[in-house]
């Protein structure tokens, strides 16, 4: 029996002796509480909560919050997951390395593999169950120090349990066992293995000319459907230079005779996540698959990206089928190489939303409480200057928009609705991300009272940029790239920078704000504003006029909450007009970004 449990009647009490250490600030001898429960499991999952408690406030060492433990233990489990996707690309083998699977023979770790699947989905439920009694303080946690040793030594932190902090860790990493065991429990769609051609079958005839032949046609022909912008031509071109780099002078008869376009998929797995930038750039790929083999899953090449170059090279199949240049009647390689994208939690993981914390120390940093100059941002001073930099944290945790939608606006993307509450203000999005992306997105009040209109709006030709400052980059002459590289560099200066929480991680925070609004709010109208498509959306739409759903979202926009008082940045001047030192103002912002342009290209 633990001996902060002690019972008087049929009553069970909780006895804690303060530590030493308080006895000079008067806290001594013991505390005595009553843990009303006649309940001895109850009882000790009471009291174990205390001590917990009490330690935690006691203690002087630094104890992780919850969100850096959460955020430890989720990276934990995404490497963890990424690992055995990449063994299923690999051998198409769950439970067995190949090194393994070569001392077994293919057939027998199949055989083997096949029984620890069954194996594992009889007895999860019973190892979930048995976490929770560990949890609860039912069943001693010694079953499972092995695993969790191995997750904090990669990890990087102590589970010492002498100390709060490795008993809080201790328990964090064990709750992450069980969602990883239930994650791993999805179902597992395997990687096709394209089977060897019959030793008597000749391969195809006329289709021996190399596989990138024809993809100058392939561009111009989607160029010219307006199915690409040059933008995504010029990402597109990169599936086929890292395919020719990978498979160097691969012929169309090949990929129907070898498995290069599943090989081709497990090399860029396990490729650096940056393998085409800085050092990294001019090394061979032998080189990059070795250096990325001893990087954590995090840092090599993501799953979307993967899908990405997956989807473009079976796109371009089917064109080379539909110019004749490929019979019809055979396979596309690249079918069924697309990794199934995650779904409910591990979704949700894949990206976080700035937590309150975090949130606030960005909101209270010198880019919006006072900077040495436009040149010091991160540095306390006593200017503020309202460029991108400043506006587009501030849209997106109110509007939840793209950081595309809004870099990329016009002064005449920004129209107004007058109706009975007055006249709205509003962001009008045509040519966003997909079909659902184009809606209207009303301003939130605490952007129009920061004095953004005058700013930005008033008095401007429609057709100028509504952030010039940010200089038009790469092929499709996009404005967003120039942000991105600004705010990291500013998120790293003032100590922000996390992992998985960036821009577009707001929209994350409004739609979650909204819908923790409870039926405030109709999922139809926050997927109107956010921009999702969806049934609820369009059925729900056609109810309304413009005239009666921008006041909806109106209402919207203005219930989400900053968690930090920006009172101070309310505008001064006068209203309806433009501000009176906006033109230098601008003028000053775009002058600096095109000499820092100018740098970049002569580095």
């Amino acid at each position: 029996m633990p001996t902060y449990l002690r019972r008087r009647g049929h009553t069970w009490f909780f006895r804690w002796k303060f530590p030493r250490s308080l006895a000079h600030i008067g806290f001594s001898g013991e505390l005595i509480r009553s843990l009303k429960t006649t309940d001895f499991r109850v009882a000790r999952r009471r009291a174990l909560n205390l001590v917990l408690r009490l330690e935690a406030m006691t203690t002087f060492e630094k104890l992780p919050s919850r969100a850096e433990l959460e955020g430890l233990v989720r990276g934990w489990i995404d490497d963890c997951i990424w690992r055995h996707e990449v063994r299923l690309a690999t051998t198409g083998i769950e439970y067995l390395d190949r090194p393994e699977i070569e001392r077994m023979g293919e057939e027998d770790a199949r055989e083997l593999d096949g029984l620890f699947r069954r194996l594992a989905d009889r007895f999860a439920d019973r190892e979930k169950a048995a976490i929770g009694r560990s949890l609860a303080g039912d069943a001693p946690m010694d079953r499972y120090r092995p695993i969790v040793e191995s997750a904090a030594s990669e990890i990087g932190v102590s589970v010492d349990p002498r100390t709060v902090a490795g008993r809080l860790y201790e328990r964090g990493i064990l709750r992450g066992y069980a969602t990883l065991c239930d994650e791993l429990r999805e179902t597992v769609v395997p990687i096709p293995r394209e089977p060897a051609p019959p030793a008597n079958k000749k391969p195809a005839e006329g289709v021996s000319f190399d596989f990138s032949s024809f993809w100058d046609d392939f561009e111009k022909h989607k160029l010219a459907l307006q199915e690409w912008k040059p933008d995504t031509a010029a990402n597109a071109r990169g599936s086929i230079n890292l395919f020719n780099k990978i498979n160097p002078g691969a012929t169309v008869s090949r990929l129907l005779s070898e498995p290069i376009a599943t090989n081709f998929k497990t090399a860029m797995m396990q490729l650096p996540r940056h393998y085409a930038r800085g050092k990294h750039a001019s090394k061979p790929i032998d080189q990059l698959i070795a250096i990325g083999e001893k990087l954590r899953p995090a840092d090599r090449m993501q799953k979307g990206t993967v899908n990405k170059h997956v989807a473009n090279l079976k796109e371009y199949w089917d064109y080379l089928v539909s110019q004749k240049k490929v019979p019809a009647d055979l396979q596309n390689p690249f079918g069924g190489l697309h990794i199934p994208k995650a779904k409910g939690k591990r979704a949700r993981d894949e990206r976080y939303n700035w937590p309150k914390s975090l949130e606030r120390q960005l909101f209270e940093s010198p880019l919006y409480t006072g900077c040495a100059s436009i040149h010091r941002r991160a540095k306390k001073g006593e200017e503020i200057h309202r460029d991108a930099l400043f506006w587009m944290p501030l849209l997106a945790r109110t509007m939840g928009t793209r950081e595309s939608e809004i870099c990329d606006a016009f002064v005449g993307s920004v129209k107004t609705e007058n109706a009975e509450e007055g006249a709205i203000h509003y962001l009008e999005i045509v040519d966003g991300k997909d079909s659902g992306s184009t809606r209207d997105v009303p301003f939130a009040d605490i952007v129009l009272n920061m004095g953004f209109m005058e700013q930005r709006v008033i008095g401007r030709d429609p057709d100028e940029p509504l952030f010039p400052e940010l200089i038009p980059q790469g092929p499709g002459l996009r404005r967003s790239a120039a942000f991105s590289d600004r705010f990291a560099y500013y998120r790293r200066a003032i100590k922000v920078y996390r992992p998985r929480i960036d821009y577009h991680s707001f929209r994350g925070n409004v739609e979650t704000d909204l819908k923790n609004a409870g039926s405030a709010f109709s999922t139809a109208w926050i997927d109107e504003l956010i921009g999702h498509e969806s049934k609820f959306r369009r059925s729900e739409g056609e109810r309304y006029t413009k005239a009666i759903l921008l006041p909806i979202l109106r209402r919207l926009v203005n219930s989400i909450s900053i968690s930090v008082d920006l009172s101070h940045l309310r505008y001064s001047g006068r209203r309806g007009v433009p501000a009176s030192d906006r033109d230098r103002a601008l003028g000053r912002f775009k002058a600096l970004a095109e000499r820092e342009m100018d740098k970049k290209r002569s580095q």
